[in-house]
């Protein structure tokens, strides 16, 4: 297709030259790109609850943190395996709040 996304032209190191390529994986820079200002204030404010959720039980964070670092270079957190550690530690959450009270 066309559109956002469809190439890009960055300067290569090892080419030592501008080169224009289709892939568009560099985690928060992608996310600028796609979803503007909002998205990515809207994207960190989810990743600082998750922190947030995550500190309380340490339980994650190893995980999480490592995650936080591979998605600067690739789409960690978009891939399935983050959606669901994502996922999971916000319905953890919810499931023991909701026994608490």
């Amino acid at each position: 297709g066309n559109g956002l996304g469809d190439t890009v032209t960055v300067y290569s190191p090892v080419f030592k030259a501008n080169i224009t390529t289709p892939h568009f994986d560099w985690g928060y820079l992608e996310i600028i790109a796609e979803m503007g200002a909002i998205g990515i204030i809207t994207w960190f404010a989810l990743i600082t609850y998750c922190l947030v959720l995550i500190a309380k039980k340490r339980g994650l964070l190893a995980s999480f943190i490592a995650l936080l670092i591979i998605n600067i270079t690739s789409p960690a957190l978009f891939h399935v395996l983050g959606i669901i550690l994502i996922t999971y530690i916000l319905t953890s959450s919810l499931t023991q709040k909701a026994q608490l009270n």
